[in-house]
């Protein structure tokens, strides 16, 4: 039998994605998470939006202390990249406003941790060719958005 791997990943934004305004989750849940991957042995990487590491950064330096990667998640839950399908009052970032947006999430995320993340994974997962050259200019070693194989530079 070989062995299995699994990644966790978790997204730190707002309780309810691109409509909520509260951290509750951030702030209740994480420490909950935390204590449960303590307990159970397991490492994950936790993908904050600038603006939750931001508003939290004591989440974020405690999801570190505890051994977790800290990724970026935008700046905002919003979407960076092509949408696969439309949702109704979303409106996506264009392309040419997706490299300043993905670098002051960089910087809040950097500020709240204390150095700067390599993961990144974008809201909805969906990324794009802009996406894509951002992340490679500042500096990111992980994508985990969808579908990484159809963009290229």
């Amino acid at each position: 039998m070989s062995d299995i791997t699994v990644v966790f990943g978790l997204d730190m934004e707002t309780d309810v994605g691109s409509w909520g305004v509260e951290y509750r989750g951030v702030t209740e849940g994480t420490p909950l998470l935390l204590n449960l991957y303590r307990d159970k042995g397991i490492t994950g990487t936790f993908f904050f939006t600038g603006e939750s590491a931001r508003l939290h950064p004591e989440v974020v330096r405690g999801v570190a202390n505890a051994g977790h990667e800290v990724g970026c998640h935008a700046l905002y839950h919003e979407t960076v990249g092509d949408p696969i399908f439309d949702i109704p009052g979303v409106r996506p970032l264009q392309p040419e406003e997706v490299p300043f947006r993905l670098k002051v999430a960089t910087e809040w995320v950097t500020e709240a941790l204390g150095s700067q993340p390599v993961s990144f994974r974008s809201p909805r997962l969906w990324g794009s060719t802009a996406v894509c050259n951002a992340l490679n200019d500042l500096g990111y070693v992980s994508d985990a958005s969808y579908p990484l194989y159809y963009y290229e530079k």
